[in-house]
């Protein structure tokens, strides 16, 4: 005959083994959790990198931004070995347009391609332009120098703002907005001053291209040697796919409508009169090529 058990015994043994369960369960987590440990970056490495890496960036934005502050100082310099009063717009007019129409092709391709490759190709393309800048034998070939800066400018900002965004949180992502912008706020003092340092001395004014070169170096060699490529599924699209991403048709839409823009203000009251047809001409070409751009935008929509 079976003998009763006691419901209290039976209930003290379940409580027991779910207890026993637990505790495993417990080590379990903890055994995890410091494997996971393990595996992640302490604090001080990741501060460590965070600084590195934004110390790359921060140079190659200062790169760009002294560019501009400087040339406003040595304009009056290279205008007398050229003799070239009437290009004086276009010695800054070259470099705004490129960059301001090409940062929209330089995001797409930071979407689909190597963050760290792109940013440093575009980095010693900016390089590219200040050779040419530096060795320009007449004002021509200094506003294209100028233009190449310009299309490398326009890819360093996109790669800025793009490595940031995986580099740093969401919550601290204004924090570290303001102190890539407080590199212009040091461009605007540092530029005129170091501008006008170079171009009285036996430098001349060439040399305020020159010294891009090694500027940009330390960028690159920083970005190359301390950036960790993040992995992306964007970047393993089809040549294809990502080719259809770009706009190069609407960036040279753009180009040709803020040049005409300028051209018209540029000759208008000046050289001809604001009723000559090139001057009106000009500012009709502006009008269509920017309706052609918007409704191109508007058709290509998301891609």
């Amino acid at each position: 005959m079976a003998t009763p058990q006691n419901p209290n015994l039976i209930e003290s043994r379940e409580k027991v083994v779910e207890d026993d369960s637990l505790g495993a369960g417990d080590d379990a987590v903890r055994a995890t959790d410091s494997q996971s440990i393990d595996h992640e970056p302490t604090s001080v490495k990741q501060v460590l990198y965070i600084t590195v890496t934004m110390a790359a960036l921060m140079i190659a934005l200062l790169l760009a931004a002294l560019d501009t502050n400087i040339l406003a100082v040595v304009i009056p310099k290279i205008t007398t070995d050229f003799g070239s009063l009437d290009d004086v717009a276009w010695y800054g007019s070259a470099y705004s347009i490129t960059k301001m129409a090409l940062q929209p092709t330089f995001g797409r391709l930071y979407y689909t391609m190597s963050l760290k490759i792109t940013f440093c190709v575009c980095v010693a393309l900016f390089g590219a332009g200040s050779i040419v800048c530096a060795l320009a034998p007449n004002s021509l070939t200094l506003i294209v120098g100028r233009a190449i800066q310009g299309c490398g400018c326009a890819g360093i900002h996109a790669g800025v703002l793009s490595i940031m965004a995986f580099l740093v949180s969401k919550e601290k992502m204004p924090i570290f907005i303001a102190i890539i912008s407080s590199t212009y706020a040091v461009s605007s003092v540092l530029g005129p001053i170091l501008g006008g340092v170079l171009t009285e001395s036996w430098l001349t004014w060439r040399f305020c291209f020159w010294i891009n070169l090694p500027i940009g170096f330390v960028s690159i060699l920083v970005t190359v040697s301390f950036f960790r490529e993040p992995e992306r599924e964007s970047t393993k699209m089809p040549i294809r796919e990502k080719l259809s991403t770009l706009d190069p048709i609407g960036s040279c839409i753009l180009i040709g409508a803020i040049t005409c823009l300028i051209l018209a203000l540029q000759w208008g009251g000046i050289t001809l009169p604001w009723s000559d047809s090139k001057v009106w001409g000009c500012l009709l070409g502006f009008v269509l090529t920017m309706a052609v751009f918007i409704a191109l935008q508007i058709h290509r929509k998301e891609r």
